[in-house]
């Protein structure tokens, strides 16, 4: 390295900002962003070598462990890098995403107000702004949304994508632009890309394989009107699997409710959706002998258990039913029947997908990754 790009910086004729003592705050935190600042600015010269850290100690009036500590953050942030026995030489700052994008149809739902809760405090470590586009804005539809966020200018997607959407088109131009993404939840199998989703397989053949083991037979498996997405196809596939574990055969144990809450939607009034619901319920559960049944997620559990105890005992045998579910939140009225529940964590979701497209943003050509965060299982 040339004399030139090892120059020594004399702090006291760099322009930086002062520290100040006396709002709050530790002196590390504010230290380590006049710092920040300086080397972000330009004051702070890339290739210059930083002081001695005794040095930067005496300068700033603070101790040696303080300066070793934040020099160390440095290094982590990609501003500084540490030569053994040369000393801390200014780097260029890495690639930030300035914004990230979250895309969803209904973020206010519990499950995506939590996957927002596990972003959010990965990308502002980045400092890197989090713009949530949704439904409620007036844009209904995942293409209107994604144009809307490249407009503005964002440097990353995160999307959870709507069931309705059958052509991933919309994503190949996104990578024909080099805007990284992340599907979140659920995913397009023919569609190259980042994806996060809970280990669905595996969670419902727990929650289906304790069923079977407390002496169910024949699962009914209720999801609602989303049912091509990834994560109830593969919710359906691990009861099966357990069915297979159990010996029995996967086509005569697990039997797939379709038509029961075809019209069911969370966002909508439950006095409107009720009547059709209940009624098919009731047919179902008068024409097939089934001793268990599988809610696909949370808010069809919460609707399946409000229905039972509304159909009379006449119905069917409803004293023997044994009930599981997948649940953004533990089932707290689930009435008389025991309930074998697996627990989302929607907050490692959003945590993994930001960090995500932080790699992506600074490493375009890492191997696509398929992160799966595993449910906890709960028994009521």
């Amino acid at each position: 390295m040339s004399e030139l790009n090892r120059k020594k910086i004399d702090l006291t004729s760099v322009d930086l900002l002062t520290l100040d003592r006396k709002t709050p705050g530790s002196l590390q935190a504010k230290l380590h962003y006049i710092l920040q600042n300086g080397i972000e600015s330009g004051a702070l010269p890339v290739g210059g070598v930083l002081p001695p850290e005794r040095a930067l100690a005496d300068f700033f009036d603070v101790s040696r462990i303080t300066v070793t500590k934040i020099l160390d953050k440095l290094v982590q942030d990609g501003l500084v890098r540490k030569e053994q026995g040369r000393g801390n030489f200014i780097q260029n700052p890495p690639i930030r995403p300035t914004s990230v994008a979250f895309l969803a149809a209904a973020p206010a739902h519990p499950t995506l107000f939590q996957v927002l809760m596990g972003m959010a405090p990965i990308l502002n470590e980045a400092r890197s702004q989090l713009r949530v586009m949704g439904a409620f804005e007036g844009l209904g539809a995942e293409e209107d949304l994604l144009k809307l966020a490249l407009d503005e200018g964002a440097s990353g997607v995160i999307v959870y994508p709507e069931s309705s959407l059958n052509s991933p088109s919309i994503y190949h131009d996104l990578r024909a632009r080099n805007v990284p993404f992340v599907t979140i939840d659920r995913y397009y199998p023919d569609l190259p890309s980042d994806i996060v989703t809970h280990d669905d397989v595996g969670a419902a053949k727990q929650v289906c394989g304790q069923l079977f083991a407390q002496g169910c037979k024949t699962i009914g498996i209720l999801p609602h009107r989303e049912f091509e997405v990834t994560s109830v196809q593969d919710r359906i596939k691990g009861a099966r699997e357990a069915a297979i574990e159990h010996g029995l055969n996967p086509e005569s144990s697990v039997k797939v409710w379709r038509e029961v809450y075809k019209d069911f939607h969370p966002s909508r009034p439950k006095e409107t959706q009720r009547e059709t619901g209940l009624r098919r319920l009731q047919s179902a559960l008068s024409n097939s002998q089934i001793d268990g049944i599988f809610a696909i997620n949370g808010d069809v559990a919460e609707r399946l258990v409000s229905d039972l105890s509304a159909l009379s005992d006449g119905t069917a045998d409803l004293e023997s039913l044994r009930l599981g579910a997948c649940s953004h939140q533990p089932l707290k009225e689930y009435g008389r029947y025991p309930i074998v529940t697996a627990l989302e964590s929607a907050d490692l979701l959003g945590a993994a997908a930001a960090g995500l497209i932080l790699k992506r943003v600074l490493n375009p050509n890492l191997k696509h990754s398929h992160i799966t965060v595993p449910m906890t299982l709960a028994l009521h």
